[in-house]
């Protein structure tokens, strides 16, 4: 088992050097890349909500805020940055310049402006890697308020993962690294900002670090619960924690959760995820799925 650990450590370390093409892309600034009508017809063929005129709809109903502050429309496009908090409002990323330019180029299925990534699946025909199908659910160009919202807003953590590093553990960053904690973006005043748009997001994704120890979340939860709210809410969790606070939260929203769950071995799990508890995380999981009536897990 210790040599699973080892190759983990050493799979994580070895892509960061090489920087692996499958986990590592070009900037997409520069040449222009528009979908071909044949590549569109080929991706129409396997879109799980039928053919749409445009190859991405992300600009269009997702907005993603990252740990530093930037937002941007997609997990997998970082170069082109709507706005920095709190230089820059929710509402200016948002109807802002930037915006409207990636919104220009992806009406034309021109993947220049960042989307190295998602040129990278067209050119080699792997479209269920591209992000861009959980958008066509609410495929559409009107941009009022995003659809969809995507918070990864600190790397607050409890364990030190053996794959992870600390940009999204802040265990790992302060124990392992010997790195002082990163900046914490995000204020009240965020979340003030953030009440006009979550009565009109239909889905709203949580992650971490650990979204259960993230304080910003509860605020936001809070309002989620004040509005009463139905959107969609997903977390990406590590089973760790499960107290009264969560479970109010869960009861009382319209949650669904995704476990990292490594090994069915508590000897390899606890030596994968350092800092778990086998025994806790799947009693942990067990509650989860009571508490989510058995649909959300």
């Amino acid at each position: 088992m210790n040599r699973i650990t080892d190759f983990l450590k050493y799979f994580y370390q070895k892509s960061q050097r090489l920087k692996l093409p499958f986990l590592s892309y070009p900037k997409g600034h520069g040449r222009k890349f528009s979908v071909s009508p044949m590549k569109m017809k080929e991706f129409n063929k396997v879109r799980f909500h039928g053919p749409k005129r445009l190859a991405c709809y992300n600009p269009f109903v997702n907005l993603y805020f990252n740990s530093r502050g930037q937002a941007v429309v997609c997990c997998r496009n970082q170069d082109t940055v709507l706005g920095t908090y709190p230089e820059t409002s929710i509402k200016e990323m948002w109807n802002g310049k930037i915006a409207e330019k990636l919104r220009e180029h992806l009406s034309n299925n021109d993947f220049s402006m960042g989307c190295s990534y998602c040129r990278h699946q067209f050119e080699t025909s792997r479209f269920f890697g591209l992000p861009s199908m959980h958008a066509d659910y609410y495929a559409t160009t009107k941009v009022k308020y995003p659809k969809i919202i995507e918070l990864e807003l600190s790397n607050t953590c409890n364990l030190q993962c053996v794959m992870c590093s600390g940009i999204v553990s802040s265990t790992i960053r302060k124990c392992r690294e010997k790195l002082p904690p990163l900046e914490n973006h995000y204020d009240e005043k965020f979340v003030e900002q953030l009440r006009e748009f979550l009565p009109h997001a239909k889905e709203i994704k949580f992650y971490g670090g650990e979204p259960f120890l993230i304080n910003t979340y509860f605020d936001i939860w809070d309002e989620l619960v004040r509005i009463k709210s139905k959107a969609k809410l997903h977390v990406v969790t590590n089973g760790t924690i499960l107290n009264d606070k969560v479970r109010k939260y869960l009861k009382n929203l319209n949650f669904t959760i995704t476990v990292s769950f490594d090994a069915m071995n508590k000897e390899l799990f606890e030596s994968i995820r350092v800092g778990a508890n086998f025994g806790s995380v799947k009693s942990h999981i067990e509650e989860y799925n009571v508490l989510l009536g058995g649909k959300g897990l």
